[in-house]
């Protein structure tokens, strides 16, 4: 499921490049199936939400699809080097605006690169700290079973940083 049909389509094209046989897409997460998949991804889409209900309503979703003892993969931008620079996006904190790491829900802009041009897409998403994060999970009856912190890496033309972790994997298991 994607709100964008353009992002169904261009995950239809990449899966046929990678060599995936199908990709079945659903019009409204109530279409899918429930307790039925072993693994489901949640690729950073958690930043993009604003407010509890919604936060809670995504991963009840995603819940409600894993089989018990299912796994969910979540990749977020990691919450706690919001000020960092990286290859692939920078946000407003890193221009020098204040930044609370527990205030949850605080919108900020992001600035996101590509190694094929050096403009930048602007887009906010929200900050959620990781002591919110594992709680919203346990409320829906996910378990945080494995969290790993991904390094930066250098893309053409791009500041590459070292000492900070841009992303962060969360596995969680259904209880």
């Amino acid at each position: 499921f994607d709100i964008s049909p353009e992002m169904l389509e261009l995950a239809s094209r990449n899966m046929k490049n990678d060599g995936f046989v199908t990709l079945q897409a659903f019009n409204t997460p109530g279409d899918i199936p429930s307790e039925h998949y072993e693994v489901v991804v949640l690729s950073l889409v958690l930043m993009t939400i604003g407010n509890d209900a919604d936060y809670l309503a995504v991963l009840g979703e995603c819940c409600r699809a894993l089989r018990s003892g299912g796994s969910l993969i979540i990749g977020v931008t990691h919450p706690c080097f919001r000020r960092a620079l990286f290859s692939t996006h920078h946000t407003e904190y890193s221009l020098g605006v204040g930044f609370n790491y527990f205030e949850n829900h605080r919108p900020f802009d992001v600035y996101l690169r590509t190694s094929k041009s050096d403009r930048f897409l602007e887009f906010a998403d929200f900050h959620h700290n990781l002591s919110y994060m594992f709680s919203m999970f346990n409320k829906v009856g996910l378990r945080v079973t494995n969290l790993e912190e991904l390094q930066d890496r250098s893309i053409e033309k791009s500041y590459f940083n070292q000492t900070a972790s841009p992303y962060m994997l969360l596995v969680c298991e259904k209880r």
